[in-house]
């Protein structure tokens, strides 16, 4: 369905379905929709722009717990929620990037809209906690 590139076998947009794998999905659910390459390509890349563009709702944030915003490498900025006012007031600690251990207050929502992961410490740094793998 998709066209791959000869140098790594991913498609030029950087599609992370391989075509067999594909296929083989498709052929097993054993129905038919009538789109085109060009459209199930369109439909598989504004599923992952809206993946990207997600964050956290109000009620996903809790005292104590870690937070991302970005990607999960080294230039991912986490912060960890310190308190949360009964006015909804976030009181948090950076723990990365240019304001490391500093601290700050947002209210809630905005917060929220920051965090794209919730995110636990390991040995080797941050990972995406598995609840907040949507």
């Amino acid at each position: 369905v998709f066209q791959q590139n000869e140098q790594d076998g991913r498609h030029p947009h950087h599609v992370s379905i391989p075509r067999k794998d594909l296929e083989f999905a498709l052929k097993a659910m054993r129905s038919f929709a009538d789109v085109s390459e060009i459209e199930l390509e369109k439909i598989y890349e504004a599923a992952t722009r809206h993946k990207q563009q997600r964050h956290l709702q109000a009620g996903d944030i809790k005292v104590g717990h870690f937070y991302l915003h970005g990607k999960n490498d080294a230039k991912g900025l986490v912060r960890q929620v310190i308190s949360v006012s009964n006015d909804g007031l976030v009181t948090y600690s950076n723990l990365s990037g240019s304001r490391q251990g500093t601290t700050a207050t947002l209210p809630i929502d905005i917060f929220a809209r920051w965090a794209k992961h919730e995110v636990i410490q390991t040995d080797n740094g941050w990972t995406i906690a598995a609840s907040n793998k949507r």
